[in-house]
């Protein structure tokens, strides 16, 4: 394979946003390697950019493991020589009350959304942190800025994840090192589609001012940029992608990415 320019990691990258984040970069000129839990969907994209003549390679991994971490960045650098670029995209979902909150469903849901994020973020981060560059994007939530009913595990989580982004900000912006996050609002992807009711999904967007959801590629947008060198002077932001809901009155019910 002929050296690339840049490479990335895009977590969950066989479906949804995450796999509109792999078309991104490639189409940008890097190299990806996209992962998923059982690496099927992750091959499956894989194979159709690699088809297209993309430098991509894709692997099974499960974040909840943390042994498997550092694995992600052994194979990056073995496929590509490099690795400039994290996207922390892989997560599960949850809706439950908080009355009706399981031990066991808030444990899943923290270890795929934070504790994973977290721990690849600290392997690929070493890595970054000697090589004094490097970009992290982790994927939150409208969710983790505002309170909504049913979403107790999954809303934590992603306010844990804003917060988790600012400690890695400071800790290694000395090494040259961006780290930002991303909330985007209710999106279009397969999840939401089948979760958001007619009635749902009407309330919703009355509640968004652009009035509309959002599309996967706007969130690929918005992680093209912070991976980008015109945002290298952008660390510890979140991005909210989510058509102005987050600071609307008018914000109510059940939503959000």
């Amino acid at each position: 394979m002929a050296a690339v320019r840049k490479a990335a990691i895009v977590t969950g990258g066989g479906r949804g946003i995450g796999e509109a984040i792999a078309r991104r970069f490639a189409a940008d000129g890097m190299a990806v390697l996209i992962t998923s839990t059982d690496g099927k969907t992750a091959q499956a994209v894989a194979d159709d950019l690699a088809a297209r003549g993309a430098p991509v390679a894709a692997i099974a991994s499960d974040v909840a493991d943390p042994a498997q971490a550092p694995r992600l960045v052994e194979t990056a650098l073995a496929r590509f020589g490099r690795l400039d670029v994290l996207v922390n995209n892989a997560g599960t979902s949850s809706f439950q009350k908080f009355l009706d909150l399981q031990y066991e469903e808030w444990q899943r849901v923290l270890a795929v959304n934070l504790t994973g994020m977290a721990m690849s973020s600290v392997a690929a981060g070493r890595h970054m942190a000697e090589q004094r560059s490097g970009r992290i994007v982790n994927l939150a939530s409208v969710v983790g800025e505002r309170a909504i009913g049913g979403r107790t595990s999954y809303g934590t989580s992603k306010a844990a994840i804003i917060q988790l982004t600012r400690q890695m900000a400071i800790e290694l912006a000395p090494f040259g090192v961006t780290v930002n996050a991303i909330a985007p609002g209710a999106i279009e992807t397969d999840m939401v589609r089948k979760v958001h009711t007619p009635e749902m999904r009407a309330a919703l967007t009355r509640s968004i001012p652009l009035g509309r959801y959002g599309q996967v590629d706007e969130i690929a947008h918005a992680a093209a940029y912070l991976a980008s060198d015109g945002a290298a002077y952008v660390t510890g932001t979140t991005l909210e992608v989510d058509g102005g809901i987050v600071n609307a009155l008018a914000f109510q019910g059940t939503g959000g990415s």
